[in-house]
């Protein structure tokens, strides 16, 4: 999620005791929560190991070639960093948006069997200059549809991608459709197919007070792995002259832009 979605949104400070008062008692419901904090913590050269790096002139990309139908984005840039705290399934960090998003698609999905998916990482969303504009896919490759786990709550929004059709489809797995600006997918319609930004679960975006409720997150990839496991044979050709949504790119330079 681009930072410039932020915009007019006054900061105010979070009551951290009462949220996390919540949860202190309860068992985390995700695995492996320490990976996520790894993620959150990795510098952004080091996510070389999860696929092939490539270097633009505006950042870098990773992609996991799993021979798949199908591909999955999240951003690995940030415009701050924090030491993640964890209370039960709360977790507190800049990072979320979208090192949240990365975690989903190496580590929460898989554990839950989601059909395989290509990965691909992308820097400098946060400017609303994704490096996913350079992203070709290998061989020739045409995918079925693109999704990305970079959205703030537990809605589904699609941008320009949005038309009837896909509407219907995102009802019928009771996913609620919501309205956005700008993230990575916004750069990949030269690949021709429908792609979806899903909730995280995530909150407060682009501030200190940025958490995250992990039972949140879980619903929404356990919802995710059931439309994948139906919807991954079929392919979704993406025709702008039926969209509903447009949007627009933002010039973010004037705001404040930290590396990970």
């Amino acid at each position: 999620m681009t930072i410039a979605q932020n915009v007019g949104n006054p900061s105010r400070e979070m009551n951290w005791s009462k949220v996390f008062a919540r949860n202190v008692e309860r068992k985390p419901s995700v695995a492996n929560i320490n990976s996520l904090v790894n993620l959150c913590n990795m510098k952004m050269r080091k996510f070389g190991k999860y696929g092939k790096l490539n270097k633009t002139s505006h950042g870098i990309t990773v992609f996991q070639d799993n021979g798949a139908n199908i591909l999955g984005v999240a951003h690995l840039d940030a415009v701050g960093k924090t030491t993640p705290q964890i209370r039960g399934d709360i977790i507190q960090c800049m990072q979320l948006d979208d090192r949240l998003g990365a975690w989903v698609l190496l580590e929460l999905l898989p554990q839950l069997g989601c059909p395989k998916f290509d990965v691909l990482l992308t820097d400098n969303e946060e400017r609303g200059d994704s490096t996913a504009q350079y992203f070709t896919p290998p061989d020739g490759r045409k995918y079925n549809w693109i999704f990305e786990f970079d959205r703030m709550g537990t809605d589904v929004v699609m941008y320009d991608y949005e038309d009837d059709a896909s509407e219907k489809l995102l009802e019928e797995y009771n996913f609620k459709l919501g309205w956005g600006s700008f993230t990575d997918i916004c750069h990949l319609d030269h690949l021709g197919c429908k792609a979806f930004n899903f909730g995280t679960g995530y909150h407060n975006q682009h501030r200190k007070e940025c958490y995250a409720d992990l039972n949140d997150t879980l619903e929404m990839a356990q919802k995710f792995v059931e439309f994948a496991k139906d919807q991954y044979s079929v392919m979704m050709p993406h025709d702008p002259s039926t969209s509903r949504q447009p949007w627009w790119h933002y010039n973010t330079s004037q705001y404040k832009y930290v590396a990970t």
